[in-house]
């Protein structure tokens, strides 16, 4: 029967065509098949050792914007594949491809949008602990001599710290202006604590300016008050030299115990007389 057919030029000629369609058709199907290996990237590579040799090269912001950008791109990219694609009597349907792809593609930019958020985020938190520490010292009543030190090197500080705060607030800024240029999520309160962030330092810097002029007012208060202390303190310390020689642990026939304890008990009493005198000084 076989050897009949295969006899028959009409049936042999129409073997022929189909096969060659067949082959024809095989190919077209495997070339439209090869154009979504440029995309083969996404599920070869490993995100986190990729992610691990792009922080090793110190990205500026302008390198996370570029990365940002290659996998919006690639999104879009694959968006506008057609959902079917028709290859001769058959339709192809895309659709299950591109949903993976375009999964891939998401978490490649997760990735790095979730890093760079992070940094943003702690950068940002750091700033506001740093701020509300600065209002906080500078709210305490002054009432002697150590509030002024302490308040004197807050405002110390942030006469060193001012330009370097403003030029951190800057790229900050930037980064969460990055992540909604690339459609990535931030929570509203997060998103006003940014608004705010320049806002909170000017009220720092204005609260600075109110506590220096208080100081400066009390200037003449706390120079009288530092005189009358320093003169206490000589006092103080010429009768805490002669409690020393008289009491201290170097009397003759002194039991080594009971001269242990009183050189303890001289020796807290001596540093926190080194407390006041370094506080004078300052």
């Amino acid at each position: 029967f076989h050897a009949l057919i295969a006899q028959d030029r009409e049936i042999v000629k129409v073997v022929l065509l189909l096969t060659g369609s067949v082959e024809g058709t095989k190919k077209q199907v495997h070339d439209y098949l090869q154009t979504f290996m440029g995309y083969e990237h996404l599920w070869k590579m490993d995100k986190q050792a990729e992610y691990k040799k792009f922080m090793s090269t110190e990205p500026d912001l302008e390198a996370f914007d570029n990365e940002l950008k290659k996998y919006v791109d690639m999104e879009a990219a694959i968006h506008a594949i057609p959902a079917v694609h028709h290859i001769g009597c058959m339709s192809l349907e895309t659709n299950p491809v591109k949903n993976s792809l375009r999964s891939e593609a998401q978490a490649w930019k997760l990735q790095y949008s979730k890093n760079l958020h992070a940094q943003a985020r702690d950068e940002m938190q750091e700033l506001q602990d740093r701020m509300k520490d600065y209002s906080q010292k500078l709210e305490r009543k002054v009432n002697d001599l150590d509030d002024v030190r302490d308040v004197m090197a807050v405002l110390k500080q942030i006469r060193d710290r001012e330009s370097q705060i403003e030029y951190q607030i800057v790229p900050i800024e930037e980064k969460y202006h990055l992540l909604a240029k690339n459609g990535v999520h931030v929570d509203k309160e997060e998103t006003d604590d940014l608004n705010h962030l320049m806002e909170s330092w000017k009220r720092v810097k204005t609260q600075a300016g109110v506590a220096s002029d208080k100081l400066i007012e009390m200037q003449t208060e706390l120079k009288d008050t530092l005189k009358q202390n320093v003169k206490d303190f000589v006092k103080d310390a010429k009768n805490f030299r002669t409690d020393f020689v008289n009491n201290g642990p170097m009397i003759q026939g002194l039991a080594p115990m009971d001269a242990a304890e009183r050189l303890n008990k001289y020796k807290r009493l001596f540093e926190e007389r080194q407390r006041k005198w370094d506080s004078y000084c300052e």
